[in-house]
């Protein structure tokens, strides 16, 4: 259990991008109305437990009172109206939240069969949820030790299989078209109350930066008009004006929206390539690039450059490149990888900071995964993010005749011509989509 919560504690540092907030209104009377886009459950809205910092004890035995105290909330919590209303997924929420509150202190043996039997007769009470309520029970012992830090409320995997669930990226993911008003409005409201439940608000920092991340992850699923972009981040500077001491984290998030995200100008890339020699981004003007952030480190980068080798081939003598962006610590590592890996193509080396993923020109980019794919127009606009895409969206590379290759991708398996048999499957991302992209006449043909 403590490897599985220091994979927490990483996916917290990895996400976070901004923290808590007061209710500040956005602004706007006529979106000021929205419903939250994304369901909130009860469990979220009510304090049904003593905050969390009242069970620090400092890796010391959490004394009788309050372990008496917090198993009174939880019986209050599963009896409540709305709880029974919604079980499954409430009661998932409220045990969650009981059990992280079990983090910090000491569990004595006594106290952890105390929680063991009133899971064993809740499971009784609700046998068609016994699942859910015995993969609680089983954390009770692993959480019995203390720990450094409780787990936040955020990543209860019943409040996180709705929030970043397929229901919802099939929602916001728009092909890099502009989301519609009414998602915006309701994507704000949805954040706006997250900032605002008890748990967030007892904890600025973990709770209210992984609310603003998720936000900030599904918003990059598509595009922002200007009037929406102004209005999310007009909230959001109100939000740096409430908590001034987040502000580096919110002008990250505002950063990304203004200038990262699908319908803006991609700001320049000054620096030099794997050979020493400096060149810019500006330089292919003109040109459709394809800008990768990658790393000889990285799995899932290695495998991409079969998709990379066969999309130098397929786009041959014609105005679309790739350009890379490498992290790893020693050059010698990447110019070598590219002999080895038939990766003709030019790469900005910017893996020589202390910290190889963190060189300048990713945490311009405001890069966390790699890789990171961005399509850049032949006018320098940013077409795609992550330039993600199904397979079956298209058939396969071949699908559709030559245009369709062009138009379709760096490979996958559904069509003729490039198949299973020729390249790899692939594994983080499916499929990469340089279509509807503006094509210059010399390559749709």
């Amino acid at each position: 259990m403590r490897k599985a919560l220091a994979l927490v504690a990483a996916v917290i540092v990895a996400f976070v991008l901004g923290y808590g907030v007061r209710g500040a209104d956005d602004g706007g009377a006529d979106h000021a109305a929205a419903e939250p886009l994304l369901p909130v459950p009860a469990a979220a809205l009510n304090a049904w437990f003593p905050p969390v910092g009242d069970f620090d004890t400092g890796g010391e035995p959490l004394d009788d009172e309050r372990f008496a105290a917090l198993m009174a909330a939880l019986d209050e919590a599963l009896a409540a109206e709305e709880t029974l209303a919604a079980f499954g997924w409430e009661a998932d929420v409220q045990l969650w939240n009981f059990l992280r509150r079990l983090a910090p202190p000491e569990i004595t043996e006594e106290q952890q069969e105390r929680v063991a039997a009133y899971l064993a007769e809740l499971k009784q009470n609700h046998p068609d949820h016994a699942d859910m309520i015995e993969r609680h029970a089983e954390s009770v012992g692993q959480y019995a030790a203390a720990m450094p830090f409780t787990p936040p409320f955020a990543v209860s995997p019943a409040i996180m299989g709705e929030t970043m669930g397929p229901a919802t990226m099939a929602t916001f993911t728009t092909g890099g078209e502009p989301f519609a008003d009414d998602h915006v409005d309701g994507l704000l409201a949805w954040l706006r109350t997250m900032l605002t439940i008890p748990e967030t608000v007892n904890d600025f920092v973990q709770e209210g930066g992984f609310h603003l991340a998720t936000f900030g992850l599904l918003v990059q699923l598509g595009a922002l008009t200007d009037d929406q972009s102004d209005r999310v981040v007009a909230y959001l500077e109100e939000v740096k004006a409430g908590h001034p001491e987040v502000a580096e984290q919110i002008d990250d998030l505002v950063t990304t929206i203004r200038t990262l995200m699908p319908g803006q100008m991609a700001a320049n890339i000054i620096g030099e390539d794997t050979e020493g020699i400096e060149f810019e981004l500006e330089d292919y003007r003109g040109n459709i690039v394809v800008l990768v952030f990658s790393g000889h480190w990285c799995g899932p980068c290695r495998i991409e450059y079969p998709y990379q080798r066969f999309m130098l081939e397929l786009y041959e003598g014609e105005p679309v490149v790739i350009l890379g962006v490498n992290s790893d610590p020693a050059l010698e590592t990447i110019q070598q990888a590219k002999i080895d890996e038939g990766l003709d193509y030019r790469t900005w080396w910017d893996g020589h900071g202390d910290i190889p993923t963190q060189g300048p020109i990713a945490t311009s980019w405001k890069v966390q995964g790699w890789p990171t794919i961005y399509v850049i127009d032949e006018e320098g606009v940013i077409q795609r993010e992550q330039a993600r895409r199904r397979p079956d969206r298209h058939g396969g590379p071949h699908a559709h005749g030559d245009e369709g290759a062009r138009r379709g991708a760096w490979g996958g398996d559904g069509g003729g011509g490039v198949t299973s048999s020729t390249l790899p499957p692939r594994r983080g991302i499916d499929w990469y989509d340089i279509g509807d992209v503006e094509f210059p006449d010399a390559v749709a043909h």
